[in-house]
């Protein structure tokens, strides 16, 4: 329920981007990227890094403000504590649909600074390396902050040099605060 309520909300403000004079010299762009997520969880485990893809879509709704979706998914393994029910290799899973806005900072010549609120869910599984495995699943409220630094390479093509974020996430009933750090190519959908 919570995955289609970030979708609506993200279609309403997508539309307020096709009035004339927003600014920008293209109606949306989308990024696609590798990324990496440093999981902090509050548990057992210590922090691990997960890898993973990012795509962002933002679609601008004045010169300095604009709607994004944020979708990202990473994958990661790390070794169980001793002694845990004879489980040596714990498979993490996260995947986070987000949605917000993101403030357009700076210019200057072809470098952009970018500063994003995100909001959403995100969903995690645990899978151990027994037959018999310990599931468990999890949905929750996210939310996200952080900035990018783009190179504008042509028109068409921007090259994403980092998007650091922090992630708020809870699972299993712990909250943890999680650092992903991203970089890839955004594809510039001109007027």
């Amino acid at each position: 329920m919570k995955i289609p309520a970030l979708l609506l909300s993200f279609c309403l403000f997508a539309p307020l981007a096709s009035g004339q004079g927003t600014g920008h010299d293209h109606q949306a762009e989308i990024f696609l990227g590798f990324s990496v997520l440093n999981a902090q969880p509050d548990s057992l485990l210590d922090s691990f890094n997960m890898s993973g893809g990012h795509i962002e879509v933002f679609v601008p709704f004045s010169r300095k403000f604009g709607a994004v979706l944020d979708i990202s998914g990473h994958t990661g393994t790390v070794d169980a504590p001793a002694n845990i029910f004879g489980v040596s290799e714990i498979e993490l899973n996260q995947f986070a649909i987000l949605t917000g806005i993101r403030y357009e900072g700076f210019q200057w010549k072809s470098l952009q600074g970018a500063f994003r609120l995100l909001v959403g869910a995100s969903t995690g599984s645990v899978k151990t390396d027994l037959s018999d495995a310990l599931w468990i699943e999890s949905t929750n409220f996210a939310a996200a902050f952080g900035g990018s630094l783009t190179l504008a390479l042509s028109d068409l093509i921007s090259l994403r040099l980092i998007q650091p974020n922090l992630l708020l996430t809870t699972f299993g009933g712990e909250s943890q605060i999680s650092r992903r750090l991203s970089t890839g190519l955004v594809v510039n959908i001109n007027r």
